[in-house]
This record gives C-alpha cells, sequence and structure tokens, in this order.
C-alpha cells in the first residue's frame, strides 16, 4: 500500500474515530455531525447520514493530526 493511500484511507479515519482529529457524533437516526477545524483554526460543522461519509470527511478537511510515529 502506498504510503498516501495508507494516509488518507486508514491513518486520518483512525484518528478522527479516536476522537485526535475532528469529531463525528450521532445526533440522530441516520444523521452524524461531523465537526473540525481548518488551518486559520475556523471551526466547520456538517451533517451526514452515514457514519463513515462524516468520518471520511473530517479525515479529509481537518488540519494537522497526528503523524503515524508520533510519540
Amino acid at each position: 500500500m502506498l504510503r498516501s493511500n495508507f494516509r488518507r484511507q486508514v491513518w486520518r479515519p483512525s484518528l478522527v474515530r479516536a476522537g485526535l482529529l475532528g469529531q463525528v457524533v450521532e445526533v440522530g437516526p441516520f444523521q452524524f455531525c461531523a465537526t473540525w477545524s481548518d488551518r486559520e483554526d475556523v471551526e466547520w460543522s456538517a451533517e451526514f447520514t452515514t457514519e463513515r461519509k462524516a468520518v471520511d470527511c473530517v479525515a479529509t478537511k481537518a488540519a494537522g493530526g497526528l503523524r503515524f510515529h508520533d510519540q
């Protein structure tokens, strides 16, 4: 697996699910609220019908996060 694919498909979504990069909260049946901060530290949010779509959005748009070998 390429490093860029691992980071996009596995690592960043794992950080979101662990609460280390943005946040995804279930607000109702089939409703998930995704919240993240961009590079200017502006907070954004959006609602989705599946948790996976919410996690993917945060993983793609959130700034920062841990690198694989950070302690």
